[in-house]
């Protein structure tokens, strides 16, 4: 089974730990598919930025109508 990816909006160096990471990628997996790719952008991509939330783009290969349950499915699954 292929991995789910997490790139930086722009190849940059992102304030996550892997363990962080490794989470979202797995639960975009789970919801979404081995086809996502989940793209981090925000204060996380900026060193000197202090921002708390994760700013998060989920990337699809083609839009269904259950993309609005998964998203909201994503969300509750990685709000600590």
């Amino acid at each position: 089974m292929e991995k789910a990816h997490i790139i930086s909006s722009e190849h940059q160096q992102m304030r996550l730990s892997p363990y962080t990471q490794r989470i979202i990628c797995e639960s975009d997996q789970d919801i979404f598919g081995t086809d996502a790719y989940v793209k981090v952008f925000g204060s996380r991509l900026d060193d000197n930025a202090r921002g708390n939330d994760i700013d998060l783009l989920v990337e699809l290969p083609s839009i269904t109508q259950e993309v609005e349950r998964k998203a909201l499915q994503l969300i509750a699954r990685l709000q600590y």
